[in-house]
């Protein structure tokens, strides 16, 4: 039936980074929170082109996997002191409902947005300290990264080219 066609179909690899794939569902999730949050920032006036905000969404997903796998090939401790600096953060901001704020900005759960935002800044901002005394030394693992990852994007009218999303 058409229910399990779309059920299947939303499983469907749009991208693949490093060898770990992203699925549509995961996709649309990042666009439609970037669409979400573009519109409320512009306070009606005309919105960004939904060329430039799928775009926006592959290049965010692309970042957090490389973030991800660079601060496991750095330091593994990374990714648990960066769940450590989140919750810290979020317990001192004492926001009475991020839930219900991370809903209303980004329509997404709280949950979704500290795994597709808060962790993945976390991480970066912690690689950046650890190389702080050598940063051009991440300027050029960050490259090379870049330049291996082999990514490939399956979603129809985009690509990846010179380390950049592009639109057909």
């Amino acid at each position: 039936s058409a229910c399990v066609v779309v059920f299947i179909f939303s499983f469907a690899p749009v991208l693949s980074v490093a060898g770990e794939r992203v699925s549509l569902s995961q996709f649309l999730k990042v666009e439609s929170a970037i669409e979400r949050f573009d519109k409320l920032s512009r306070n009606g006036a005309t919105t960004t082109p939904s060329t430039e905000i799928k775009k926006q969404a592959f290049a965010n997903i692309i970042n957090m996997i490389l973030v991800e796998k660079l601060a496991n090939d750095i330091d593994p401790s990374i990714n648990q002191k960066a769940s450590d600096e989140v919750k810290k953060k979020i317990a001192e901001a004492s926001i009475p409902s991020l839930s219900d704020a991370t809903k209303q900005l980004y329509g997404l759960s709280e949950e979704d947005f500290i795994r597709l935002t808060l962790l993945p800044l976390a991480k970066h901002n912690l690689l950046i300290d650890h190389f702080k005394d050598d940063p051009a030394k991440l300027n050029d693992l960050w490259e090379n990264l870049l330049d291996n990852a082999n990514i490939k994007i399956y979603y129809p009218g985009f690509y990846w080219e010179s380390g950049e999303v592009m639109a057909r």
